[in-house]
């Protein structure tokens, strides 16, 4: 098949879990409500009602306002990450629409860069080559006051932090590591084939080839398991917060 590998398949597996689990969730959800609630659902979906809702849903889940207003550190912390994988992920869409020629499968926009080696020649391609770093950069600084935030949360403007399960800290670890793990995945291939952005190439220069052709497959290995392993406990998890909020504006 092309443009496949089966190191996407943990990927696959786990994005399909993630759908029929929330999917499950929200049918038993609404069960749950009486049928003037149920109604009152359906009116909302189907009415301009719907539009606010939508506006809501993107303010507190991606670019996360309310928390911004009351403490501005925080709230990037939470933006950068959310909202910047949000854009990773749409503009990656794009870009993959664009440069990948033949038959095009959802995880390619998620790997590109491994099944897309031709080196950026036009204006197109380098600008989504770079937007691409720079989204990537901008993610990564949302992770790095994550981690300040866990070792000295104080310089976050937080006296204490939230305790979590051990299911919370498992997908917490796991989502982590995605954005490293992009980060060198796409590193190591760039160096390989010259088709990074400023972030990605420059780090990629940074190993020998024969290190680069070694990593290369189990690192891409390794941030499809990370994407497995948080889909997999993301609806179990307090981060399935981002699928609730839908349930709560409608």
């Amino acid at each position: 098949m092309a443009n496949f590998h089966p190191f996407v398949v943990p990927f696959v597996l786990g994005t399909i879990a993630l759908f029929v689990i929330c999917g499950y969730k929200f049918v038993r959800w609404i069960k749950q409500f009486d049928r003037k609630q149920q109604a009152l659902i359906k009116k909302n979906i189907f009415s301009t009602r719907i539009v606010p809702a939508i506006w809501e849903m993107f303010c507190e889940c991606l670019l996360h306002l309310r928390i911004s207003k009351k403490n501005w550190r925080l709230g990037y912390m939470h933006r950068s990450i959310a909202f910047g994988w949000f854009l990773l992920i749409v503009v990656g869409a794009i870009e993959s629409r664009i440069g990948i020629k033949g038959p095009f499968h959802f995880w390619c926009a998620i790997f590109y860069r491994f099944f897309h080696h031709n080196i950026p020649a036009n204006g197109t391609e380098m600008f989504f080559t770079q937007l691409m770093d720079l989204l990537l950069l901008y993610v990564l600084s949302g992770l790095f006051l994550a981690l300040v935030k866990k070792i000295h949360s104080r310089v976050l403007g937080m006296q204490r932090t939230t305790k979590h399960t051990t299911m919370d800290i498992i997908a917490k670890i796991s989502l982590w590591a995605i954005f490293p793990l992009r980060l060198l995945s796409e590193s190591v291939t760039a160096r390989l084939y010259a088709n990074g952005g400023f972030l990605t190439q420059t780090l990629g220069d940074l190993f020998s080839r024969p290190v680069a052709d070694f990593l290369e497959l189990p690192l891409w290995s390794l941030y499809s398991i990370a994407l497995c392993v948080f889909f997999l406990m993301l609806p179990f998890t307090r981060y399935m917060h981002i699928f609730a909020e839908v349930r709560n504006t409608s």
